[in-house]
């Protein structure tokens, strides 16, 4: 028989939500302030190490970019490894949206492309989200299985840059 530990805890719009594994009022907050960002953009100026891991998985896990596009500052820079196709840098929440709107390279690159959030750590001035993806190589229809990690720093409450690196070998070796 297996056991769920539940907790229940007050969120920010005073209902009492009820969380299992252990969740707790931080969650609530993480879960919802951002999204109450995301009606108001800009309406917050600083986030906490949790809020923005929050947002974090939902963007590379669930492709939905709302709860962290307002913790962008407006000269954030995402760099994407050349070696890709879909590689290079781009600056500004508008083109962190544009590159986020899709499956990275598109169907150009990829039959499939699935992506799984084995963890995000947290410290005062980065996050690392670590991944694992599982993939169809559109030229060949090969699956390949690779991870990638993700470096986002933090600074004054605001994300300022995100790196991608990726495990190009993983995918480069199924091409050919």
């Amino acid at each position: 028989m297996a056991f769920v530990n539940i907790s229940l805890a007050r969120g920010t719009s005073g209902e009492v939500r009820e969380f299992a594994d252990g969740g707790s009022g931080a969650d609530v907050a993480a879960a919802e302030a951002p999204g109450a960002a995301a009606n108001a953009p800009g309406s917050r100026e600083t986030y906490t190490p949790a809020e923005m891991a929050h947002a974090i998985t939902e963007l590379l896990g669930h492709r939905d970019s709302r709860r962290i596009l307002p913790m962008l500052r407006q000269d954030f820079v995402l760099k994407i490894p050349a070696t890709l196709p879909y590689g290079g840098e781009f600056t500004g929440p508008e083109a962190f949206a544009r590159f986020f709107a899709g499956t990275p390279g598109g169907a150009a690159v990829w039959a499939s492309f699935d992506v799984h959030v084995d963890r995000v750590i947290e410290s005062a001035d980065y996050l690392v989200a670590q991944l694992t993806n599982t993939a169809v190589l559109k030229a060949t229809g090969k699956t390949v299985v690779f991870q990638n990690l993700w470096l986002f720093e933090a600074a004054s409450g605001r994300l300022v840059s995100a790196q991608l690196y990726a495990d190009t070998a993983a995918v480069g070796g199924s091409a050919g």
